[in-house]
């Protein structure tokens, strides 16, 4: 699994790390593709969590690695799920970020992934940021929390993306994707 860096992923290393504390066993053998060193430090000491940090320029500013660097990386890696923090989710713009580097970087973790899960808590559901991570067909799940407009889960739905709502009983959720139990938790972005 691939987490990018921000709040959300953050979040979801956290309720990783308590399902590996709570359940032994569950998550063993789990290997966590990472450029962010939050995310490194929150996994660290974690039983069966196997954590690996990319290689890049260090940004300080979010505490992450970014750079070309990335994609030689992810050339030779695959993985089956990325998660990303998102600072927009639209329709016409797909997946996007503030910053040019970091849009860049969450690029190439998405494109090393099977699926796409964006984390975009309902500020963020419709808006554009200046900077496109991935077209909204390269996003397969999106978790959400219960502030986003139903018409807006519905235009996702109806692009093809499952939308999963944070407290709310979803009529699909993937076993293997732990983080709609981030959102059922409280944890937001």
């Amino acid at each position: 699994m691939v987490l990018g860096e921000g709040e959300a992923t953050l979040a979801l290393a956290s309720e990783i790390r308590r399902i590996a504390f709570a359940e032994t066993g569950r998550l063993s053998a789990l290997t966590v593709i990472t450029n962010s060193l939050d995310i490194l430090h929150r996994l660290e000491g974690t039983p069966g969590i196997r954590t690996l940090l990319t290689s890049g320029e260090y940004q300080a500013s979010d505490r992450c690695l970014v750079g070309p660097s990335l994609g030689a990386l992810f050339e030779r890696m695959r993985a089956d799920r990325a998660f990303l923090s998102v600072a927009g989710l639209s329709p016409r713009f797909g997946a996007s970020a503030s910053d040019e580097r970091l849009a860049l970087a969450a690029s190439r973790l998405g494109g090393a992934a099977r699926r796409v899960v964006a984390l975009a808590d309902h500020t963020l559901v419709g808006a554009e940021a200046n900077h496109r991570i991935c077209r909204i067909e390269d996003v397969h799940v999106v978790i959400t929390d219960d502030g986003t407009m139903a018409a807006d889960r519905q235009t996702l739905r109806a692009a093809g993306i499952e939308v999963l709502v944070a407290g709310e009983e979803n009529d699909r959720t993937d076993p293997q994707t732990p983080a709609a139990a981030v959102w059922r938790s409280g944890n937001q972005a």
